[in-house]
């Protein structure tokens, strides 16, 4: 299923913390926690190693907004780029090789 804002909205809390994956845009979903509360992900991989980045808060993000975004990550880290290498970076002050 494509991932909307009216099923992204639908999503509720259960007893784990759970993903739902887009079938549209691979490596896009939304994790919900126990809490309710959910956030818009991405999944890829850089050099054999799977990552997952943050995209931002369902409550704070419309659907296609964090899909546009999710493309742009996937797309870079199909380039070699390691999204969640620099950001640790970036909060270190640290450089990271591309």
């Amino acid at each position: 299923m494509k991932l909307t804002q009216r099923y992204v909205e639908s999503l509720n809390a259960q007893g784990k913390t759970y993903s739902v994956w887009c079938e549209e845009l691979r490596g896009f979903g939304v994790r919900v926690n126990t809490s309710g509360a959910a956030s818009y992900i991405a999944k890829y991989r850089v050099e054999g190693q799977q990552k997952l980045v943050t995209i931002g808060r369902v409550q704070s993000m419309k659907c296609e907004a964090a899909r546009r975004t999710a493309k742009e990550l996937i797309g870079a880290a199909a380039g070699g780029v390691d999204i969640v290498g620099q950001k640790k970076a970036e909060r270190t002050g640290a450089t990271v090789e591309s």
